[in-house]
């Protein structure tokens, strides 16, 4: 189950922010501990080893007049946030979406920016996409997938979990009724052990 929680989509629009103003100052005191042990322990070493992948990743959205999909926590004590908007690569703009996962730390919500889970989408969902699209999620976790969940367009969506492995998970959803034409969200988010992992994809449906 899921909760409103406005302050996990406030320090992940300010991570962004930060990303956007090569600040890592700021960005430093968002991560979560775990995340900061594993991304150098320290300000300093995360700046010179790591930023320009956060960069690579969020600077694009820092641009963007961000709409918020998702701002939730779930009935585990894990926060999810998600935010859609649009970013240019190479002289292209296109929509897209961008999720994090975070957890509680010292009094308020961190981002779990460097946990060990992986999400990967098997059925793709770019370009122009079925307004019935097969939603598949692979997650793979160095321990047994405790908690999951997908949202379309920022509502629930029923998926079933397979798999024989309890660590390496296949969700799989559809949409309920076929998809209007133009662009669509998809957020997935995974625990694990005690870490959280959230992914936002966006993908347009082409007029009939």
């Amino acid at each position: 189950m899921l909760s409103s929680e406005p302050a996990v989509i406030r320090v992940f629009r300010a991570f962004v922010a930060a990303v956007g103003a090569h600040d890592s100052q700021a960005m430093w005191p968002l991560l979560s501990a775990q995340s900061q042990a594993q991304l150098g322990g320290n300000e300093q070493a995360f700046a010179s080893r790591y930023v320009a992948e956060v960069e690579r990743a969020l600077g694009p959205f820092a641009k963007s007049q961000l709409r918020t999909i998702l701002s939730a926590r779930t009935s585990t004590g894990f926060g999810i946030a998600a935010v859609a908007g649009q970013r240019t690569l190479n002289g292209e703009t296109t929509d897209a979406a961008a999720a994090a996962g975070l957890v509680r730390g010292d009094g308020s919500w961190k981002l779990d920016l460097a946990s060990p889970i992986l999400l990967r989408r098997v059925a793709p969902l770019s370009g122009n996409v079925s307004p019935d699209p097969a939603i598949e999620i692979r997650v793979q976790a160095r321990v047994p997938v405790r908690e999951g969940g997908l949202w379309l367009d920022g509502r629930p969506l029923a998926a079933k979990a397979g798999g024989s492995d309890p660590s390496r998970v296949l969700i799989t959803a559809r949409p309920p009724s076929p998809l209007r034409p133009g662009s669509h969200t998809v957020v997935v988010y995974a625990v694990a052990g005690t870490r959280i992992t959230a992914a936002a994809f966006a993908f347009d449906v082409p007029a009939a």
